[in-house]
């Protein structure tokens, strides 16, 4: 009897460790919720790159630099990206752009006045 306690024990234990390790896997990569920040990739140099002109008229501004450095990224009806953008000297833009399931590109959001080591976070 009580190595039959023991073994259900143990099984509650390691099925609650497995259930663990599936949540916390799963909510990196949740829907709604903003991810990590990563370097710059191709697809997002894409967004950044598609949205640069309604970036500079919503700022009313011509950037002469306009490097995408890294990112962040938000799983919804689609994806919208948070996109670090250098332009010049040590002046940064934060930039939320949003890409539809079909692909289409559009600004949603900018900020500037933004530094280098200012973490990407939602906006």
């Amino acid at each position: 009897n009580t190595c039959d306690n023991n073994m259900k024990l143990s099984t509650v234990i390691i099925f609650s460790l497995v259930c663990l390790s599936i949540v916390s896997t799963a909510s990196s990569r949740m829907v709604g919720g903003i991810s990590e920040e990563f370097p710059i990739d191709d697809k997002a140099t894409k967004v950044a790159m598609t949205v640069q002109g309604d970036v500079e008229m919503a700022t009313n501004r011509h950037y002469e630099v306009y490097e995408p450095v890294s990112y962040a990224r938000q799983l919804v009806a689609g994806t919208n990206y948070f996109i670090k953008i250098h332009v010049g000297n040590e002046e940064y833009i934060h930039v939320r752009a949003y890409q539809t399931l079909q692909g289409n590109i559009s600004l949603n959001n900018q900020q500037t006045g933004r530094k280098r080591t200012d973490p990407i976070s939602y906006f």
